[in-house]
C-alpha cells in the first residue's frame, strides 16, 4: 500500500474509532443519567403508595378481601396519569392490580427483609421500571409493585444513535476529503523527490525541486538539492579522474612505444646489416638517446610513486642560502645555452623537505631553459609576502603557453610542444611531479603566461620566522 493511502486510511480509522467510542460513551452516559433519574422517581412513587397502603393495612382483620378493597380505593395521580401498581403475597401471587402490567417475577428472589428493588420490564414494545417493596399486614409479608413507563428514554437513545450515525457518516466524508487534500499537499514534495531520484538514476544528478516549505519536508528537499549538487561534483571529479587515468595510460604507452620502436629498429639494423662505422655510431647514438629518455621517464614515475607512499621529514631551511645553491647548480647550464640568468632572493625560514623542493626548483628552471631561445632571460626570485607567505618564482621571456593549455600542464605526460620537448629530452612528467611536491608542502602553484611573451611560475609556501637581511640580487650571463 502506498504511503498516501496509509495516511488517508489511518486518518479515517483513527477518526472513526475516536468519534465512535466518544459518541457511544456520551450517549450511554446521558442515557444512564436519565435512567437513574427515572429510577429515583419510580422509587418515590412506590414510597408514596407504600405510605398510603401501610397506613390502611394496620387495622386489617380479614387479609385477602380487605387488601384488595383497600388497594382498589387508592389512586395516586402524577403528571402522566395515575400510577399503575399491584399487591402480591409472599409467594408472588397477585392479590390486587389496577392495570395489565406485571413483572417477570424474578425480582422477588432478590428482595429480602425491608430492602426494595427494581427491574427494567418490557411489555408489548414498551419499557417500564418495575419497583418492588415489601409491606407488612398482621405480620404477613406482601409486596407492593409499582410501574413507571420509560419508553421515551429508549426511544431517545435509539434516536440519538441514529442521529449520531448520520453525523458520523458526514464526519467521515468531511474527514476523508480533508485527509485526501492534506495528504496530497504533504506528499506532493515526496513525489518530486521520487521523480528526482529516478532522474538521478538516469544520470541527471543536479536537481532543482523548488519546494519552499519551512518544515521537515522542506529541510529534506533542501538537503536533497545540496546532496545532488555535491553528488554531481563528485561524479564529475570521478569522471575527470578516470579521464586523467586513461590519458595517463595512453600517454605512458605512447611514451614507451616511441623510444622502444626506435631502439628495436636501430638495434636490428646494427645486428643484421653491415654498415660503415659512422652509420653504426649514429645508430648507437639513437639507441643511447632513446634509452636515456626511457631512464628519465622511469625515474620520474618512480619519484611520483615514492611521493604517494612515503612520509617526509620537514626541517627549517634559510631560503637565501637554499635558492643560492640552486642558482649555482643551474648557472652552468644557463651559460652554456647563452641565456641570461639572474636571481632576486629575500631571506626567510621555511619548513621544507630540501631535496623535494630542490627538485621543484630545478624542474621549473629546466622548463624555462627549454622555453627560451638563445640570449633569453630567466629570473629566479624569492620574496616574502605581507600575509606571511613566501613566494618562489621562475620567470622567462620564452615562447609562453597558450591560455587553453594552462589548466592541463600539471597532468602527467602533458607537453605543450611535444616535438620540441622530446627533442630536448623531456618526458612530460616534470610539472606533475612539482605539483605533487608542492601539494605535500601544503602550498600552491600559479602559472601566468602569454603566448610569445613568456611564462612565470609561482610557488606559494607558508613561511616561518623571518631572519634579518635584505634581498640579494646577482646577475650572470
Amino acid at each position: 500500500m502506498k504511503f498516501f493511502w496509509k495516511i488517508f486510511c489511518s486518518t479515517i480509522i483513527i477518526t472513526a474509532f475516536t468519534c465512535s467510542v466518544g459518541g457511544y460513551y456520551l450517549i450511554r452516559s446521558q442515557f444512564r443519567i436519565s435512567l437513574d433519574r427515572e429510577i429515583a422517581a419510580a422509587y418515590s412513587e412506590n414510597d408514596i403508595l407504600w405510605q398510603i397502603l401501610d397506613q390502611e393495612l394496620k387495622d386489617l382483620t380479614s387479609m385477602e378481601e380487605e387488601v384488595s378493597e383497600i388497594a382498589d380505593n387508592i389512586t395516586v395521580n402524577v403528571s402522566g396519569g395515575s400510577i399503575p401498581f399491584a399487591v402480591s403475597d409472599k409467594k408472588g401471587s397477585v392479590v390486587y392490580r389496577n392495570s395489565e402490567l406485571s413483572g417477570s417475577g424474578k425480582i422477588f428472589d432478590k428482595i429480602s427483609g425491608n430492602k426494595k428493588g427494581y427491574e427494567i420490564y418490557k411489555s408489548e414494545g414498551r419499557y417500564y421500571i418495575h419497583a418492588v417493596r415489601p409491606i407488612y399486614a398482621r405480620g404477613e409479608v406482601m409486596y407492593l409493585e409499582s410501574f413507571r413507563e420509560i419508553t421515551y428514554l429508549f426511544e431517545a437513545k435509539r434516536q440519538q444513535y441514529m442521529t449520531f450515525a448520520v453525523l458520523l457518516c458526514v464526519l467521515f466524508a468531511g474527514v476523508g476529503l480533508v485527509s485526501f487534500v492534506v495528504s496530497s499537499l504533504l506528499l506532493s514534495p515526496l513525489k518530486k523527490l521520487s521523480s528526482a531520484t529516478k532522474q538521478m538514476a538516469d544520470g541527471s544528478f543536479r536537481q532543482q525541486l523548488n519546494i519552499a516549505r519551512n518544515d521537515e519536508i522542506g529541510e529534506l528537499a533542501a538537503d536533497f538539492e545540496q546532496m545532488s549538487v555535491k553528488l554531481e561534483d563528485m561524479v564529475n571529479e570521478l569522471k575527470e579522474y578516470s579521464r586523467r587515468q586513461k590519458d595517463f595510460v595512453d600517454n605512458f604507452s605512447h611514451e614507451l612505444k616511441t623510444p622502444l620502436t626506435s631502439i628495436i629498429g636501430y638495434a636490428d639494423m646494427i645486428r643484421s646489416k653491415e654498415m660503415e662505422p659512422e652509420r653504426r655510431m649514429a645508430c648507437a647514438d639513437y639507441i643511447y638517446t632513446e634509452g636515456k629518455r626511457l631512464e628519465t621517464l622511469s625515474l620520474k614515475l618512480m619519484e611520483l610513486i615514492v611521493l604517494e607512499k612515503q612520509d617526509f621529514a620537514f626541517r627549517p631551511v634559510h631560503m637565501r642560502e637554499f635558492l643560492g645553491q640552486i642558482a649555482d647548480a643551474f648557472s652552468p647550464a644557463a651559460s652554456g645555452s647563452g641565456i641570461t640568468f639572474s636571481t632576486r632572493i629575500q631571506d626567510a625560514a621555511l619548513r621544507v623537505e630540501p631535496d623535494l623542493m630542490k627538485t621543484v626548483c630545478m624542474n621549473l628552471l629546466d622548463n624555462a631553459r627549454k622555453a627560451v631561445d638563445d640570449e633569453g632571460n630567466i629570473v629566479l626570485a624569492g620574496r616574502r609576502l605581507p600575509n606571511g607567505t613566501y613566494c618562489i618564482s621562475v620567470e622567462d621571456n620564452g615562447k609562453g603557453i597558450p591560455e587553453g593549455e594552462l589548466s592541463k600542464i600539471t597532468e602527467a605526460f602533458y607537453m605543450v610542444d611535444k616535438s620540441r620537448a622530446r627533442a630536448q629530452g623531456g618526458a612530460g612528467m616534470g610539472l606533475a611531479l612539482c605539483s605533487k611536491i608542492v601539494e605535500l608542502h601544503r602550498g600552491r602553484m600559479k602559472f601566468t603566461s602569454r603566448e610569445g611573451r613568456g611564462t612565470q611560475v609561482s610557488v606559494y609556501l607558508r613561511s616561518g620566522s623571518r631572519p634579518p637581511g635584505d634581498a640579494v640580487e646577482r646577475r650572470q650571463g
